[in-house]
């Protein structure tokens, strides 16, 4: 957990310092206004460089281990229950309707405010263009997995990795569960390797944004603020229509909706965690009486694997990348991008950052540059005071929509009641 704190701050406070120090410094040497500092630019990239390259060594496991692991989580129809059932649906359907709508918007949004460009680096990577090829079967589904590991195809990969947990899926428990552990285990030695990276970020966000700032000028700091700007003012949209949309399905009145979610805003922009606003959804759902199966089965099961904020969020962050970088990224990629991520979004947790570094592999299958990937990943720190109200407010619609398809019941059992009223608000 101290690490986890630690982490979290230093995303949240060193990342936008190295960020902001990188931008200026970048930028005075862009405009000769010290020239010396330009000098420096053979000495700070290869710094920038290192930290990546650290980055991109792990994207391939633990993009594998992620989805292999995800798709042995999900639960299985004949153990969900009519209850469980209806929650992933909804689970879905609305991490499906946040990527339809963040696409629309945005490319509307596009069409008279489009991001500026931004030149890479010199040492830049070579963007890689993920269109659909004539031999479009091998590009996905290829007959070498190695090989594709060794290119670093980080789309093919996700699909075998996807065939591979279905089949795992289809063993017994006895032999499904040792394979299972083992990639378990490479997944969490893998986050603790990201984890220690991530230490750096001071040092890599300065490196890389300095190397951005030398070609493009003020151009960087300009695309961040825009897509930091854009994609909280999108979330906020989303958790307001949640919020309208709970007023409406559960009929309890306008009052006793914002009464109950008030306090759920609170405590998630104070602890940036899902997991820690579970007291809090639990005794907001006591207020508004919603049946047993809302509070034992529903909210526990949203805050652990429901986080609507990726769909929204990683689908601005790709197309706003794409377009400052000049990278088309095909409406075939684009759908994949946005499955890999719904199922991605199952296999980590709500904790603060928790998935930040679990898409990286996403972004790269569809053709943007690991060095864009890394210079956004600077706004979490921001980006994450909207995301974890958004995701908890949805935790708690889901769970009124849920109660609300089945048969009305206002009847709660005493010691329910009882445990709702003794739980801590945060």
């Amino acid at each position: 957990m101290a690490a986890r704190t630690r982490t979290s701050k230093l995303i949240t406070i060193g990342g936008p310092v190295g960020l902001a120090l990188g931008i200026i410094l970048g930028t005075m040497a862009h405009n000769g206004t010290a020239p010396w500092i330009a000098d420096l630019l053979p000495y700070i990239d290869p710094i920038g460089r290192i930290w990546m390259n650290a980055l991109r060594v792990a994207v391939v496991p633990l993009t594998v281990c992620l989805l292999v692991v995800g798709v042995c989580s999900l639960p299985k129809g004949s153990t969900l229950g009519a209850w469980g059932a209806r929650t992933i649906g909804w689970f879905v359907g609305l991490l499906v309707a946040g990527a339809v709508f963040s696409v629309a918007a945005t490319q509307s949004y596009f069409a008279f405010n489009k991001p500026a460009k931004v030149e890479l680096p010199p040492l830049s990577s070579p963007i890689a263009v993920n269109e659909v090829s004539e031999n479009w079967v091998d590009d996905i589904l290829p007959s070498n997995a190695i090989a594709a590991a060794a290119a670093g195809d980080v789309l093919p990969l996700a699909v075998i990795a996807v065939l591979f947990g279905l089949a795992l899926r289809a063993l017994g428990e006895e032999r499904r569960k040792p394979v299972e552990a083992v990639f378990i285990g490479v997944r969490d030695a893998v986050l603790v390797f990201v984890n220690w990276v991530i230490l750096a970020i001071p040092i890599g966000a300065f490196a890389l944004t300095f190397s951005f700032a030398v070609e493009s000028g003020l151009e960087t700091a300009g695309a961040l603020a825009h897509f930091t700007v854009y994609v909280c003012v999108l979330m906020l949209i989303v958790l307001a229509a949640l919020v309208l949309a709970t007023i409406i399905v559960s009929r309890r009145g306008t009052s006793a909706i914002i009464a109950a979610i008030s306090p759920l805003i609170a405590v998630a922009v104070g602890t940036r965690s899902s997991l820690a606003s579970l007291p809090s959804l639990v005794q907001s759902a006591g207020q508004i009486e919603l049946p047993d199966p809302a509070t034992e089965i529903v909210l526990p099961t949203a805050v652990s694997i429901f986080k609507i904020n990726r769909t929204i969020s990683s689908t601005v962050k790709i197309l706003f990348m794409a377009s400052i970088v000049g990278v088309v990224v095909s409406p075939q990629a684009l759908i994949v991008f946005i499955a890999t991520v719904i199922l991605l979004s199952f296999a980590t947790p709500g904790i603060p950052a928790g998935g930040s570094n679990s898409t990286m592999g996403a972004y790269i299958a569809a053709g943007v540059p690991i060095e864009a990937v890394v210079l956004f990943e600077v706004t979490e720190g921001i980006t994450d005071i909207v995301k974890t109200p958004l995701n908890v407010v949805a935790d708690f619609a889901v769970a009124v929509f849920v109660s609300r398809s089945f048969a009305p019941s206002r009847t709660r059992t005493s010691s329910t009641l009882s445990a709702v009223s003794e739980e801590p608000a945060g």
